[in-house]
């Protein structure tokens, strides 16, 4: 496992266009976003089992500008569960998806993480929401 320190030359080259690099980001934020992801769900679950404990986590997304796509009353196991989804009819609004709601990052922010235009990314963030939409 490479050290977190690693990142920034990697960032540097990924930004004066190192394909290579560019790819190796996008794992690294794809498998740091699915690993948050399953802790995320494991400690809802575990919420689930305790006395008092609800099933439903109280999230906020009206700070990210994304509360219109998803409601903030949905619990963690149903954003998982939405995601592996979209995820399986279409990977990179999956990753467009989790860029902008679980990272924050502006539509510009994802084009260059994943090195796709702009206007893909507005696409992908369409098709997400609405996909995310219709299954909650």
């Amino acid at each position: 496992m490479k050290q977190p320190a690693e990142i920034t030359p990697l960032l540097e080259r990924a930004r004066s266009g190192d394909h290579e690099a560019m790819d190796e980001v996008a794992q690294r934020v794809h498998t740091d976003l699915s690993r948050l992801t399953r802790k995320l769900t494991a400690r809802e679950e575990r919420r689930g089992r305790d006395k008092r404990g609800s099933r439903a986590i109280r999230v906020s997304l009206s700070a990210l500008g994304v509360a219109e796509a998803i409601p903030p009353s949905m619990t963690v196991p149903d954003l998982e569960a939405a995601s592996a989804s979209l995820e399986a009819a279409d990977s990179r609004a999956a990753r467009v998806a989790r860029l902008r709601v679980l990272w924050g990052l502006d539509n510009d922010e994802i084009g260059d993480v994943l090195a796709i235009a702009r206007s893909t990314v507005d696409g992908d963030w369409r098709f997400a929401s609405a996909w995310i939409k219709a299954r909650l």
